[in-house]
């Protein structure tokens, strides 16, 4: 089945120089929204930068006052994990261990009913 165009060939080619028009503006719309995002990009950016230089420069004195803080406190954390450590590993093995049989039990109860369900 054949299509038959009745117009001439001046109007085919007014469309397709408007076809053409219309897509180059498009494009041309496209690059400036594509400009804009680029724009806000570098300013949240520039901005975020801002805002980092501000905190820091703004909490300068306090700095060494929470590093002395810092130091007691691991200090502390440290000789109690240390004084700790050895009650608290035997436990956290056994449950370990419990776990992991309780897992391979089910796993192997899965197996052995898969097997007598195929072999039934």
């Amino acid at each position: 089945m054949a299509i038959y165009f009745s117009a001439s060939c001046g109007a085919v080619s007014a469309a397709c120089s408007i076809l053409t028009a219309s897509s180059s503006h498009i494009q041309g719309v496209i690059d400036q929204v594509v400009a804009e995002i680029e724009f806000l990009f570098l300013f949240t950016l520039v901005s975020g930068a801002l805002v980092l230089y501000a905190a820091l420069v703004g909490s300068q004195d306090e700095r060494p006052r929470e590093a002395v803080l810092l130091r007691a406190l691991a200090h502390y954390v440290f000789d109690f994990t240390r004084t700790l450590s050895p009650l608290v590993w035997p436990a956290g093995m056994r449950y370990g261990t419990c776990t992991f049989c309780r897992r391979l039990c089910r796993i192997a109860a899965r197996v052995e009913s898969a097997a007598t369900a195929n072999s039934a």
